[in-house]
């Protein structure tokens, strides 16, 4: 019988901390099982090879997308049927774009015959732009992605095992600062509580942890820099490296938490939809587009491929590691250029720059003037969707108001789910009205935004 990733999950999460330290045992190559460690030989055998043999390599498993997986899922068989004889990089090119509300309206359509209950789960985006969006993913895609994420982090010394204090949005208990997980051998913090009171207690159990490596949200990561460097703070724990994730660094954060920690600030790009996953090195702030994690494209005003470095497009990823769901040519709703240049590195992987999109560094300001990052309240459940958009509106320090444009479907018994996984994160820190409405205009940018901030912000850091 098939367990799918989120019973798995639940499992552990609800197990007794001896059995938690008693997996940890296992070395990550059994503990993430064999996606895992398929894809960690496959990076390993590959990451230095030249730019002809890698694009080999991806030809190889576009071909297996295009050939084993796509014929099975209603829409793309008209495509494929007609495009049986191209080679598959000509093939993909022929593949119209989609993004989320393309699939969203039809997820059946996008779904393979072949795929077997028990071997996939549901999950959602996180909801960045105030619009989530569902779907289905193997179960094994989770451990591919680890052996990725894992890569990126051993170019700067990291080892299973080392120690990680971070601030990242996953549930504690109420009132908790800190809690313990043996999985990836981390002392998670809170992001929900950063006042000043709790940000001293913070860095004093940092202090006792002696952490090697500091991980999480550049939003959260930069509030305690300001509170060390505000504070004087003396003995801090020298950290090898700062990893950071889910949201873009902005100009001067990073000469800031470099200057407080004294090391190297290391960040990432990628997407719940995981179609496009690329990282900073050892030697360059580019990120470097991983070609075994699926295929990257730029698309212009156009409609048309960028190669050409210095020209502004629209990220559009093909992924690999879904079978179920498979995403093709998805237009990811961000933008970035092609670096002008060969990384030093030695790696011959695609290098992006100026990443622009839905990674959005918001903080609302909490009962006790914590500041909370907005990236930390994403739902990567089905708590949203009944929902079609939905907005927060702070002007009042401890509250916020939830705009919420409700389908035909939306119950009161969905109001109470939402409100109920949002206590779940903060608590009693930020009381949250829902107020349903029929639409969520955009900006002036025309963009949509997932935070309407009214307070100014920079008085509480």
């Amino acid at each position: 019988m098939r367990v799918a990733y989120t019973q798995l999950k639940s499992l552990y999460l609800h197990s007794p901390l001896w059995v938690k330290k008693a997996y940890t045992c296992l070395p990550l190559r059994y503990r993430f099982g064999r996606g895992y460690r398929e894809e960690k030989d496959l990076i390993a055998r590959s990451d230095f090879f030249p730019q002809e043999k890698l694009r080999q390599l991806q030809e190889a498993r576009l071909e297996k997308l295009i050939g084993g997986i796509l014929p099975h899922v209603p829409f793309y068989r008209p495509y494929i049927t007609r495009a049986v004889r191209l080679r598959p990089f000509e093939c993909l090119s022929s593949l119209p774009l989609v993004d989320k509300a393309t699939m969203g309206g039809d997820l059946e359509s996008f779904m393979s015959e072949k795929a077997v209950k028990g071997s996939y789960y549901y999950t959602s985006t996180g909801g960045t732009t105030g619009k989530p969006f569902g779907f289905y993913i193997d179960n094994d895609a989770y451990g591919r992605e680890w052996a990725f994420m894992i890569s990126q982090w051993e170019r700067v010394g990291y080892q299973a095992g080392h120690r990680k204090a971070t601030f990242r949005g996953v549930v504690f208990k109420q009132g908790d600062l800190w809690q313990y997980n043996p999985v990836y051998h981390e002392l998670q913090f809170s992001p929900f509580l950063l006042n000043e009171a709790n940000l001293a207690r913070m860095v004093d159990k940092i202090k006792e942890y002696r952490p090697l490596y500091l991980h999480g949200y550049p939003s959260a990561i930069t509030v305690l820099a300001k509170f060390i460097e505000r504070n004087g703070v003396q003995s801090f724990p020298q950290l090898r490296a700062i990893f950071g994730a889910s949201e873009n660094v902005y100009p001067g954060q990073r000469e800031l938490i470099e200057s407080v920690f004294k090391t190297r600030l290391f960040s990432w790009y990628g997407q719940s939809e995981k179609v496009i996953l690329a990282g900073e090195c050892e030697q360059a702030v580019e990120y470097h587009v991983f070609p075994q994690y699926g295929v990257t494209e730029l698309i212009g005003d156009d409609g048309r491929v960028i190669e050409e470095p210095g020209k502004r497009g629209e990220l559009v990823g093909t992924g690999f590691l879904n079978r179920v769901v498979p995403f093709v040519r998805y237009r990811t709703g961000d933008y970035a250029e092609y670096a002008d240049k060969v990384c030093a590195c030695g790696r011959h992987y695609r290098l992006l720059t100026s990443v622009e999109g839905r990674w959005l560094q918001e903080m609302m300001v909490g009962k006790t003037k914590a500041l909370i990052s907005i990236t930390a309240l994403n739902m990567h459940s089905d708590v949203f969707d009944q929902v079609h958009q939905f907005k927060f509106i702070q002007q009042e320090v401890g509250s916020a108001q939830l705009l919420v444009v409700p389908t035909d479907r939306f119950s009161g018994q969905d109001q109470d789910t939402i409100l109920e996984a949002m206590r779940a994160k903060v608590g009693d820190e930020l009381s949250i009205d829902v107020v349903l409405v029929a639409e969520i205009p955009p900006a002036k940018s025309g963009k949509s935004l997932f935070l309407e901030q009214r307070l100014d912000v920079s008085q509480y850091f």
